[in-house]
């Protein structure tokens, strides 16, 4: 009995911590967001203008995949593909804070 009370009080204690850190890293995503907002606007509609697409609404782990396959090289390389090159570019975000802009 006190072990299943000590895994219990060991699984709230654990997720305390990750939806803090949870909530950090949409903080830090709304922050690195504005970069985005620049050719995908304010509510990720998209921007025809820039050949930004609408990326509101789209999953987390697809906007976490694509922003690392930009990071990579592995969109955004091909010389007519002159939008994905700009997103090659703007989208220098260290991988590791992908996930942050990709949550929020």
């Amino acid at each position: 009995m006190v072990y299943k009370k000590l895994i219990i009080s060991r699984a709230i204690f654990l997720s305390f911590l990750t939806s803090a850190a949870m909530a950090a890293d949409v903080g830090r995503g709304e922050e690195l967001y504005e970069l985005c907002a620049q050719c995908h606007g304010e509510t990720g509609a998209g921007n025809q203008a820039f050949e930004a697409p609408s990326i509101a609404g789209l999953d987390q782990w697809y906007l976490e995949a694509q922003l690392e396959k930009f990071q990579l090289g592995l969109r955004g390389a091909h010389p007519e593909d002159l939008p994905g090159m700009r997103m090659r570019l703007c989208g220098s975000v260290a991988l590791w804070l992908c996930g942050s802009v990709a949550l929020w």
